[in-house]
Formats: C-alpha cells, structure tokens, sequence
C-alpha cells in the first residue's frame, strides 16, 4: 500500500513539472513573436491612411504643324528666284512641347522628324561668382549634352553658335548682374540636330518668361552633289551625309523699325521680312549655291516663324 502511493505521488509529480515546462516554453514563444512584430512594427499597427493625390497641373498640349508636301521623293527646292520658289513647307513633321520639366524655369522639346531635343532654362538668377557676373546685363551660360558620349570640340562649337544667337534676341540689359543658363539635350539625331537645338532653346526661353526682342528661328539646308544637285531644306541624316555641303542657318525678324529702313534703303527683305543671324556650313559651296541655300533657307525659316509664334501662344 505504501509503495502504491509513492509511485502516485512521483507520477503526478512529473506530470506537474512537465505542464510547468510546457507553459514556460509557450511562454517564452510569446514573448519573442511580441518582440519580432514590436521590431517589425508590426504590433498595434495603426489603419493605413489613404493619401489624396491632387491629379496633376494641365500641361499645355504639344503643337505639330508644317505638314509634309513634298514635290518628289526628296522634297526639293526650286533654284532662287524661279516662279516656285515661294511657299515650301519643311521636310518633315515639326512639333513644340513646353513646360515638360517641373524643376526649371522654363523648358521645351523641339521635334523636327526623327531629330529631338529637349531645352531647359535656368535663371535669371544671381551669378554664383564674380567671373560670370557682367554689372550691365545678364550673362548667357549654354550647354550642349550630345545624346551618347562626351563633349567635344563639334559640341563646344556648337554652344558658341547657341550662345550668340541667343544673346541676339535676350533683352539682357533688363536683368544685370545676373545669370542665365540654358542646358540642351539631343535626345535623336536624325539629322539638323544644329537647327533643332536652337530652335529648342528658343522655345524654352519663351517658356521661362525671359524678355526677348523677338523669336529665332534655325533651318538646315544641303546641297546635293553632281552638277544637277538640288537644295534640300531640313535633310535628314542619310540624305546630309550624301550631300556635298550642309549648312545651318539662323533667322531674325526684322523688327518694324528695322523693316522700314531696310526698304528705304531699296534693299529687297525677302522671307517675311527675315535677317541672317548666324550660319554654319560644311562642305564646297560656289558663291551663287551659297546663296540659293541662303535664300531656300529664309523660305523655310519665314513658315518656320510663324509656327513658332503659334506655339508661343500656347498656354
């Protein structure tokens, strides 16, 4: 009997040791869940809370005209002075985006064909240093960024030819002691990448309410080779690389004052009343095809204007 009840009392000895073992480990298991979900930050999460997202400014739609009509495949130009020479579209589709870049003060994509660049505007703001400060107008600061690769001497002559055509049309005396940075990035180059650049900086400048005299407007032009070789307005790469000379030119309207002395001069305006402002040519070229490309290239430029202007009306 005696033996009887001591095996009774180990056993439920036992069973008790085992229940307090077991009850520590579900214990200690609790324990590290909590502290898991605490580091997690998962314990007593609160309700996620849904953000109202304010869709998004309206952004002004891009403007596309100067359709393409073309006389044949290469969409050529009569020679200067011929009966046809006057109202020629360009060669291809062109298109102006503004305001595409939240961060600048003005911005613009030019799209001329398959040749694309986009144009940033900083400034007027205070020059960093002294060496870019001028105490009688705003400085001018271009950069040109090719689509692949490093910058180099192409590219540097290129931001001189941007630099001073812009400093032609900047009313720079209102804002001195300033800086204005204008940043270029070829996004496509399928030719006219010159041109286009321009004609995006341009467009960008009018995007950041810069004061400006008046509009530039950038056409390219090529001369094909061979005696027979006829003027190409807006070539594309293929159609440049096979030509004997390309050119860049670069437009100003001649303001109202400047057109009436002009023709009391007798000298002929011509283009809807377009000056030369700067030009880039590669390649041979006689006088006379000199200035057929001159001539072809105001035609373009004076359509080239006025849709420039109507992109400038684009709110």
């Amino acid at each position: 009997m005696l033996t009887l009840c001591t095996s009774l009392l180990r056993r439920c000895h036992h069973q008790t040791l085992s229940s307090l073992a077991t009850s520590r480990s579900l214990h200690r298991t609790t324990t590290r869940m909590t502290s898991v979900m605490a580091a997690s930050g998962q314990e007593n999460m609160p309700a996620a809370k849904v953000q109202r997202t304010e869709p998004p400014a309206p952004r002004a739609a891009p403007v596309e005209a100067l359709r393409v009509r073309r006389t044949n495949e290469h969409a050529l130009l009569p020679k200067r002075g011929s009966a046809g020479a006057a109202g020629y579209d360009l060669a291809r589709i062109v298109r102006c985006e503004r305001g595409l870049l939240s961060r600048a003060d003005g911005s613009a994509q030019w799209t001329q064909g398959g040749t694309s660049c986009l144009a940033s505007v900083a400034g007027p703001t205070q020059a960093p240093t002294s060496a870019k400060e001028d105490a009688e107008r705003a400085t001018l600061e271009v950069v040109f960024k090719p689509r692949a690769g490093l910058v180099g001497s192409t590219e540097k002559q290129y931001e001189a030819l941007i630099r001073r055509s812009c400093e032609a049309v900047i009313l720079a005396a209102l804002h001195p002691r300033t800086l204005i940075q204008v940043v270029v990035q070829v996004v496509s180059d399928d030719g006219g990448v010159l041109a286009c650049a321009l004609n995006a900086a341009c467009a960008a400048l009018v995007d950041a309410a810069v004061p400006l005299r008046t509009l530039c407007a950038a056409v390219s032009m090529a001369q094909e080779a061979g005696p027979e070789g006829q003027l190409l307005l807006d070539p594309s790469a293929a159609e440049a690389a096979a030509a004997a000379a390309v050119g860049t030119f670069a437009y100003l309207p001649l303001l109202h004052s400047e057109s009436e002395e002009v023709a009391a001069a007798g000298d002929s305006i011509g283009g809807g009343d377009l000056q030369l402002l700067t030009s880039l040519t590669r390649g041979r070229l006689t006088s006379d095809q000199l200035l057929d490309m001159v001539e072809a290239g105001r035609q373009g430029a004076d359509r080239l204007a006025a849709f420039m202007q109507q992109a400038a009306r684009q709110v």
